[in-house]
């Protein structure tokens, strides 16, 4: 199915599949979900590399699932990436160069969630207009605190906003970030400086 997407076409794929079995949610439903959050993702998204974990025959145990940092033979000639160096670290390949792609507007969205990509991952940092590397904007601190456990954020700098996280029925990762226009109510569960979040 071929679809306009603001100024770009784009052809889609096997919307029937199931991504989400127990629920029996379809790619054609995740890319409908990816599209009416778009304006509340977006922001995160805009002027960072993206790694994306792509599960082409949807979520479950068995199911094949796999990284991406490469842009992927057959990406449209729209969409914008950025070339960065690796150290090869994780692959143990050595260094190199990656290509990343950016979801910077919706089209880019569609495309990555017609590729089955439901996960998608950014570092802590954002790159300028030529392609380099900014300082990073957030920090991310992935805490465990258990069941029934209170949290308070203290956050000295003024010019700063903690944003609690729940990441599991037990995890919350706080994003301190000097973007508090991305502290939105309907995209976090607290924002503020130094309120107590629980989980419950």
């Amino acid at each position: 199915m071929t679809v306009q997407v603001g100024r770009q076409r784009l052809t889609l794929s096997d919307l029937d599949k199931v991504l989400y079995p127990a629920d029996g949610f379809t790619k054609g439903e995740v890319i409908n979900y990816y599209s009416r959050i778009a304006e509340v993702l977006l922001p995160h998204l805009a002027g960072s590399p993206v790694t994306f974990i792509r599960f082409p025959d949807g979520v479950g145990d068995g199911k094949q699932q796999f990284f991406e940092k490469n842009v992927p033979n057959g990406a449209p000639d729209w969409l914008p990436t950025v070339a960065l160096p690796s150290t090869g670290s994780r692959s143990g390949r050595g260094g190199g160069t990656i290509t990343y792609a950016l979801l910077n507007e919706l089209p880019a969205l569609v495309w990555a969630a017609n590729m089955a990509a439901l996960e998608l991952h950014v570092p802590q940092w954002k790159i300028d207009p030529a392609g380099g590397r900014l300082p990073p904007d957030r920090l991310v601190l992935d805490l465990d605190p258990g069941p029934f456990t209170g949290l308070a954020i203290e956050v000295p700098d003024p010019s700063l906003v903690a944003v609690p996280r729940e990441r599991s029925s037990s995890r919350v990762a706080t994003l301190p970030a000097r973007r508090p226009d991305l502290c939105r109510t309907r995209d976090t569960l607290m924002c503020g400086r130094s309120r107590p979040w629980s989980p419950l």
